[in-house]
């Protein structure tokens, strides 16, 4: 029987001694589960916990014998080899020592396990739909971000693991590499944790786990459910907030009342004794009994006052941040004769052409979708059309104020903090204004000050969006390169919404399924086998 991957009171303390996560608790006894939460909460350290490639500070974490864990992007050195990835090439140089007459008892070890090896790799790389004709040598570098998780994926098939950990295993996969992905899935029988927000493949789980900073919940079903029991979760939350504020403000105003009348009380008796002629002994031990009376009540008031504030805080340290994320683009309105964009004899490339010469002149506030397997040039169109990289041949112009969003975030400095970054690339705005546009998406407060290095992908995307969508001018043609790769699910959702409610021209290169259908796409660029095709939707 293979033991399930299970959390006992587990904690991370990161090497700042910021806590990660605290005493969380979780059996994945489900068949496929899916590991989500917003950005920089941990789901990765958790994965890596779970596949024993990293120790939790404290608790205790069970998991099978062989789990294998495929991340998000390879780990070592652009220059490995495939042979490297797929954990064949000392196996490899083992059997060449052998069959160059070692008898090393170490080298016969090392390749015991692989003298099938070639007839595993080949049901390994159809499997992931990797071409069987591999060249071993290859660097891991000169493969596309698809053609890499392939890689990876195949290498745990390799394992022959009692568990599978994926940690975003779509962000790069085209659709057809999706499919392929999915249909592996269905077919399962070990234990599969995918650390991911393609709400795509969270339909396909049989439960989600939802990490936040407080603790860890357990969500039977598919993304459609869990997403209902997290609105229910947070609207309960917010009623929390609500009853302990207006329990403190109630308790405030008795409070209030409580000292006047005993004020009054105080007043009535320095009254009383006037009018009565007191003796110096009788207004002195009446002194003392109003001050003990008036000692007792205002301990009793603050002690209740105390209680208040500890309900009214413990209450909004439970209640996880749930506020939509909003931002509007105004300015972003371009008519339907307006030209946009306008290419002509075009053709991508690097060593040789990616496909035939491209004509075409787009008007008015269309959404074109360029879709195509990996490695056809799709983010290499959007580059040149941005002139980063010169075409193969041809021209192309944008007419209008664009903005262009890439995989990759090379214009953005490691050594600088988020709002830094911000005003290098909108030197207009104040910082006051640089800070709010942070906070729209979220990053509040000492997040502004964060280096751009230390912020979750997320994070950084988010940094990203705010520099190019929310300057001073508001682009009227945005380019898209997979822009919810790094998103969790509540940024992608408000990128959703505030794409949908874009007035101006959109150019898309993703192959998130639910991101693209909110779109309302006019038009569909297909790359294939160096072929091109424009269909007006």
């Amino acid at each position: 029987m293979v033991t399930p991957l299970s959390l006992q009171n587990v904690s991370f303390i990161l090497n700042n001694g910021h806590t990660l996560f605290q005493n969380i608790t979780a059996q994945f006894h489900q068949s496929i589960s899916g590991l989500v939460g917003a950005n920089g909460v941990g789901k990765s350290v958790l994965a890596k916990l779970l596949a024993k490639q990293l120790t939790p500070s404290t608790g205790f974490i069970t998991s099978p014998t062989i789990t294998a864990y495929i991340p998000q992007q390879w780990s070592g050195s652009a220059n490995d080899s495939i042979a490297t990835v797929l954990k064949l090439a000392k196996p490899l140089e083992a059997m060449n020592r052998i069959a160059n007459g070692s008898c090393e008892l170490s080298d016969f070890e090392l390749a015991e396990p692989y003298w099938d090896w070639q007839t595993r790799l080949t049901d390994a790389l159809n499997t992931v739909g990797f071409p069987v004709e591999l060249d071993l040598s290859r660097t891991i570098s000169s493969f596309s971000g698809g053609e890499q998780f392939r890689l990876m994926w195949a290498a745990a098939l390799l394992q022959n693991p009692d568990a599978y950990i994926f940690d975003e295993p779509t962000n790069h996969l085209d659709s057809e590499g999706k499919a392929c992905l999915t249909h592996w899935l269905t077919n399962r029988t070990q234990p599969i944790i995918l650390v991911t927000h393609d709400r795509y493949l969270l339909q396909q789980v049989n439960a989600i786990f939802e990490l936040t900073p407080n603790q860890i919940y357990h969500h039977p079903g598919d993304y459609e459910q869990y997403y209902r029991a997290q609105l229910e979760r947070w609207n309960q939350q917010e009623k929390n907030v609500l009853t302990a504020r207006k329990q403190k403000r109630q308790r405030a105003i008795k409070a209030q009342e409580s000292f006047e009348k005993q004020q009054q009380r105080v007043a009535k008796g320095k009254a009383k004794a006037k009018r009565e002629n007191w003796s110096v002994l009788e207004k002195n031990a009446a002194k003392e009994a109003g001050e003990n009376t008036q000692h007792n009540e205002t301990k009793l008031r603050e002690n209740r006052e105390s209680a208040a504030q500890k309900n009214t805080q413990l209450a909004e340290s439970n209640r996880e941040w749930f506020e939509p994320i909003g931002f509007e683009l105004p300015g972003s309105e371009i008519t339907n004769k307006r030209t946009i964009l306008t290419a002509e004899d075009y053709i991508t490339g690097y060593d040789t052409p990616l496909h035939q010469p491209l004509t075409l002149e787009l008007h008015g506030a269309f959404k074109l979708h360029i879709v195509g397997s990996n490695g056809t040039g799709k983010s290499a169109l959007l580059k040149t059309f941005m002139q980063e990289q010169p075409p193969w041949q041809g021209l192309t112009k944008i007419h209008v104020p664009c903005a262009y969003l890439g995989q990759h975030f090379y214009e953005f400095d490691d050594a600088k903090t988020a709002i830094e970054n911000f005003l290098h690339h909108q030197p207009l705005m104040t910082e006051k204004e640089g800070r709010d546009r942070l906070a729209w998406l979220r990053l509040r407060n000492t997040k502004a000050d964060v280096l751009f290095a230390n912020l979750s992908g997320g994070e950084q995307l988010k940094v990203v969006l705010a520099s190019k969508l929310l300057g001073a001018i508001t682009p009227q043609l945005l380019l898209l390169d997979e822009p919810t790769n790094h998103l969790d699910l509540d940024s992608i959702i408000a990128l959703d919404n505030a794409l949908s409610a874009f007035k101006g021209a959109l150019i898309i290169v993703s192959h998130d399924q639910y991101f693209v259908s909110q779109q309302q796409i006019t038009h569909r660029l297909t790359l294939d086998n160096k072929q091109y095709k424009l269909d007006l939707l």
